[in-house]
């Protein structure tokens, strides 16, 4: 089995393509797989298609259309047990707190640094692994 197979694999949403690109860049540096999704639509898409693959989503909660509230529920209507990290740069408002209440993991201020990235995405893999 090569390196990269055995890595956990992170599906990014956001509707801003330069932060799709750092995120991108931040993630495979950290070593994990990384899958691109430009709006909700694109995310529930790619996760229905790929979800046993999918460790985590990392998803913004500020999109046109659909935005991340609706995306994170019909996320979960698609796989119930998938982790979804928000991304916001709102900090932790009204719809943050009301998704974490829904079950969402957790969520990281955007914009977020390579360390912070690391440290999170790192508490919600461990948390799902525990017996």
């Amino acid at each position: 089995m090569s390196k990269t197979a055995a890595m956990p694999t992170i599906l990014l949403v956001d509707d801003e393509a330069l932060i799709r690109e750092i995120g991108e860049e931040l993630l495979t540096l950290l070593g994990y797989n990384v899958l691109l999704a430009e709006s909700g639509e694109r995310a529930e898409e790619i996760l229905a298609a790929e979800k046993p693959n999918i460790a985590l989503v990392l998803l913004d909660l500020i999109m046109p259309g659909r935005g991340g509230g609706e995306t994170y529920r019909r996320l979960k209507a698609v796989d119930s047990a998938i982790k979804v990290l928000l991304a916001t740069g709102h900090g932790a408002d009204a719809e943050v707190r009301a998704l974490l209440d829904e079950g969402c993991v957790g969520y990281i201020q955007k914009p977020y640094t390579m360390a912070d990235l690391k440290s999170r995405i790192a508490q919600v893999l461990q948390s799902s692994q525990a017996p």
